[in-house]
């Protein structure tokens, strides 16, 4: 399924201004799912002396949106847990508080004191960048021109850092923290280190998830100077950007032709410093596979109509219902709903079925498929005639 990351600000919205979007996302949820992670509890905890009875239809807002699907990255390590943000608080609940409410950091201070050291003309520079991508290469330039012995701002935050586990989280938060710093959409001096650490932590989480949806613009032009510069795929929307693409993705991700068409734009790696990269597809398979390679680009001697589809980096188990399906796709009507449950059964015993093969016929396309698993997620290989 399609995962949707939503900041606090959209969910929270979603009892006034964004109803439409909650409405919208309950009608497609078998096509999208809204993870929540430690930064939206962060998010609720500031009302939880302020305000307990707003606290409380927070947590029941969260859970009508998300569920019990939260996210977790420790060190890298992500965790993909079924449980409720209620369940959640109850174990950690008192840590969460104190980072949200009493953990402080003279970050204003701190802001000014790194601007001293860049020329006011390079800071204009940076502070009206229009286009996001270039943010960074800009920084990395004047980087290399005031302080000499640094190259990049990746360089100097490795040399700066107080952490030192050097995690993807962490490195996001600390470019997140140097942009708003060097003034490229800086937050107000009257925000809180812990609200834009909190929005750092969105950021990271979001990194993991197909899209970011915010309605705050200079977050969303951060994230997205962030995401060019690590290779992130995630798209970056404004809740009613977002709204309009709903019905077409539902209605794209089962094209008939999606297969080839994807196939031709999607299926060669890009080479960068840090590996080969695929570029993610715009309207997901099946609303499950996100991923797409040309089979030959492996193996010049596969056929060039054969690919292989990957989801994203992870799954929740609810998600198992709509990937089963897909097995019984080719099914008579009366043998589907015994094939979907054996195969739900089979993951759910650690034993997914491999080498499961099926064949659709289309409009204009006869596939061939293979469901299998590659690296314990799974993996679905395609080949296809025209009809």
């Amino acid at each position: 399924m399609i995962k949707v990351y939503l900041d606090w600000n959209c969910i929270t919205h979603c009892k006034d201004s964004l109803v439409e979007l909650k409405e919208l996302l309950q009608q497609y949820r078998h096509i999208f799912i809204c993870p929540y992670g430690v930064a939206h509890l962060r998010d609720i905890q500031t009302n939880l002396n302020a305000n307990p009875k707003e606290y409380e239809k927070d947590l029941d807002l969260l859970t009508h949106i998300c569920g019990g699907h939260m996210i977790l990255c420790n060190n890298d390590r992500l965790e993909v847990l079924n449980v409720t943000p209620r369940e959640y608080l109850l174990d950690n609940g008192k840590d969460l508080d104190f980072l949200q409410n009493k953990f402080n950091f003279p970050y204003n201070s701190t802001r000014e004191l790194l601007r001293i050291a860049f020329n006011p003309k390079d800071l204009h520079r940076i502070a009206v960048e229009d286009n996001p991508q270039n943010v960074i290469p800009l920084i990395n330039s004047i980087v290399k021109k005031n302080l000499h012995v640094f190259d990049s701002i990746d360089a100097l935050l490795k040399q700066t850092s107080a952490y030192r586990e050097n995690t993807l989280e962490m490195r996001i938060k600390e470019i997140y923290f140097a942009l708003d710093m060097l003034g490229y959409k800086s937050e107000a001096k009257t925000k809180s280190f812990s609200n834009i650490d909190t929005d750092a932590h969105h950021i990271a989480n979001a990194c993991i998830c197909d899209y970011l949806i915010s309605n705050d613009k200079k977050m969303r032009d951060k994230t997205k100077a962030i995401y060019s510069h690590i290779h992130c795929v995630t798209k970056v929307l404004d809740p009613q950007s977002f709204m309009k693409e709903i019905p077409k993705i539902a209605q794209q991700c089962y094209e008939d032709d999606l297969i080839p068409k994807v196939m031709s734009t999607n299926g060669i790696p890009t080479m960068q410093d840090d590996g080969a990269h695929y570029k993610a597809l715009d309207y997901p398979l099946w609303g499950t596979f996100k991923y797409c390679y040309n089979a030959n680009t492996l193996d010049s001697n596969m056929p060039g109509n054969m690919a292989i589809f990957r989801p994203g980096n992870f799954m929740f188990y609810d998600e198992l219902r709509p990937l089963a399906t897909i097995t019984a796709l080719g099914l008579p009507e009366s043998q589907r709903e015994a094939q979907i449950e054996h195969y739900i059964q089979s993951y759910v015993q650690s034993k997914p079925i491999e080498d499961f093969a099926f064949t659709l016929n289309g409009n204009n396309y006869k596939y061939d498929c293979l469901l299998t698993t590659q690296d314990n997620l799974p993996a679905l290989r395609v080949s296809y005639d025209r009809i």
